[in-house]
């Protein structure tokens, strides 16, 4: 399984946490149902890990897809070759 296709698996994991989150703060607060106070504790915290969870993972595939892009965003290569020239330059 390659990177991207393993973030793509976080991003919907992430997602449905979140959604699982959302809904049972819902049902906790709104409906009644169940215990309320577990939900509606439970239900945010699910939310937000799920939201963050997700988010992390998007940022990464982005991330991944803008070094295919544009090559290496990497500033310590470059920085790199740019002492190496100036050490031959030296030479």
């Amino acid at each position: 399984m390659n990177i991207k296709a393993k973030h793509a698996l976080r991003i919907v994991i992430g997602g449905y946490l979140a959604f699982l989150g959302i809904s049972l703060f819902k049902q906790a607060v709104f409906d009644g149902v169940g215990n309320i106070a577990l939900g509606s504790v439970l239900g945010p915290i699910f939310a937000v890990i799920g939201l963050a969870y997700a988010g992390s993972a998007l940022r990464n595939v982005l991330k991944i897809r803008k070094e295919e892009l544009y090559g290496s965003t990497d500033k310590t290569e470059d920085l790199v070759e740019t002492e190496e020239i100036e050490e031959k330059e030296e030479l």
